[in-house]
């Protein structure tokens, strides 16, 4: 299965980058490309919490991601299991580790997910992922 590895430098605090997945008003900012995309969004934002949200994709598919804070440390790390579904290729059950580490001049993200089950769908979430760590570095 492939694994997905993708790092930026965002000119974020730690502390607003990691605001930026507790609070949905913040999510609701960066998670999508259009908030009209977003159709719902619901976050427990504790270890053990739980999250879903809703959102069309280009292809016009409702699109549903779910599932349970693993391990939170405050501006350091975030870890989640996800289960996508509404695809024409099942997600499954996948994993996302986020890590924040201190710049000079602002953050360095690193995502990595895995447990994807496909090349193709590696393919997608990366481009979903590279825009998303794009529209959250627009959060100063």
């Amino acid at each position: 299965m492939p694994d997905l590895h993708l790092s930026a430098d965002l000119p974020l605090t730690p502390s607003r980058a990691y605001e930026a997945f507790s609070h949905t008003e913040l999510l609701s900012v960066w998670l999508v490309a259009s908030p009209q995309a977003l159709l719902s969004l619901s976050i427990d934002f504790i270890e053990g919490g739980t999250f879903r949200f809703q959102l069309l994709n280009i292809e016009e598919q409702c699109i549903t991601c779910k599932g349970e804070f693993a391990r939170l440390r405050p501006k350091e790390q975030i870890s989640f299991s996800m289960h996508i579904s509404g695809l024409s290729d099942d997600v499954g059950e996948t994993s996302v580790d986020i890590r924040l580490f201190p710049q000079a001049q602002g953050v360095h993200i690193v995502v990595h997910h895995e447990g994807i089950n496909s090349s193709k769908m590696a393919d997608k979430l990366t481009v979903y992922w590279e825009q998303a760590i794009s529209r959250l570095g627009l959060l100063v």
